[in-house]
């Protein structure tokens, strides 16, 4: 990347930053007049860094994005921003392994939920993600950030609101038989996930709900 475009998509990040901060701004008339590709990688990183920071506000946030002039520009961008904050793929960068509200997959997790139930972009880092997290046949397991997996896919899968499949009620099961959350709340989170699981989802979780349940 030249020096000029690094340029652009830092100022456009802090642009962005003050722009989904204040919700009433209007988003799209930076979008027009900035270059394509820098702006797709600002307006990506910074949905993210706003979903990290505030993940009370994160279904505000994605519906923002519910706009075919935005989800045109960051879905790829977006996607692979998700894939190291999902799986932490950055070299030399510690992984998260405490549970707290500032560990960034979780709260990247709870965004990545909110993305599926309000259908913005499909994205195999996610389904990898959850694959991972509910230790499906065949998913690469990390036992080092195992319950921090397994708390961001029960975080997600409440947002989501995907049909209650039988393999990921087994896959809960599992979780909660083999003790792999510990984490007091994240327990509870587990129990409820799994219980909303098993009757399809037909209960609404907000992202700020589902975060509250985690981190009271």
């Amino acid at each position: 990347m030249s020096d000029d475009y690094n340029v652009q998509v830092v100022t456009l990040r802090a642009k962005f930053k003050k722009i989904l901060a204040h919700p009433p701004t209007d988003i799209l008339s930076t979008i027009r007049t900035s270059h394509l590709g820098a702006c797709s990688e600002a307006l990506a990183a910074s949905f993210l860094s706003s979903a990290q920071a505030n993940p009370l506000s994160i279904d505000t946030l994605v519906q923002r994005a519910i706009n075919h002039a935005i989800q045109r520009r960051i879905s790829n961008d977006l996607n692979d921003y998700l894939v190291n904050a999902l799986h932490e793929t950055q070299l030399h960068i510690p992984k998260h392994k405490e549970i707290s509200p500032t560990n960034t997959v979780l709260s990247s997790a709870l965004f990545a939920g909110s993305i599926v139930r309000n259908r913005m972009f499909k994205s195999a880092t996610i389904c990898d993600f959850a694959e991972q997290g509910l230790q499906l046949p065949g998913a690469t397991i990390e036992k080092k950030r195992q319950e921090v997996v397994a708390i961001g896919v029960c975080l997600m899968l409440l947002v989501a609101e995907k049909d209650g499949l039988e393999k990921v009620v087994l896959a809960l099961e599992a979780l909660k038989a083999k003790k792999i959350i510990k984490y007091p709340t994240g327990v509870e989170l587990l129990e409820r996930t799994i219980a909303i699981a098993k009757d399809k989802f037909a209960i609404i979780t907000s992202a700020a709900d589902a975060w509250r349940l985690l981190f009271p």
